[in-house]
């Protein structure tokens, strides 16, 4: 696999390599990308945790003000608007 990066992740990835964190730009690389897949992992998780918790809501089990409902649900629409442009 060929992977083309800008200017400031090559220079990110040589600066890693050369304080000694890691041995190979490809060491850099990966742990990036494992550490992404468990951020993305912790928000699925996260994002299903508040799910539940408004479903808890809306079903009456747990008493919720409707302006705090409807704050929750916008900032979780923001928040997964910014995440696809970020991708």
């Amino acid at each position: 696999m060929n992977v083309s990066l800008t200017k400031k992740l090559e220079k990110w990835v040589r600066d890693q390599v050369k304080g000694g964190n890691f041995e190979t730009a490809s060491e850099v690389v990966r742990d990036a990308l494992r550490n992404a897949m468990l951020r993305e992992e912790n928000l699925a998780a996260l994002r299903d945790a508040i799910d539940e918790g408004l479903q808890s809501a809306e079903s009456g089990w747990l008493k919720m003000d409707d302006n705090l409902k409807n704050e929750i649900t916008q900032r979780s629409k923001a928040s997964a608007t910014r995440r696809r442009k970020a991708s």
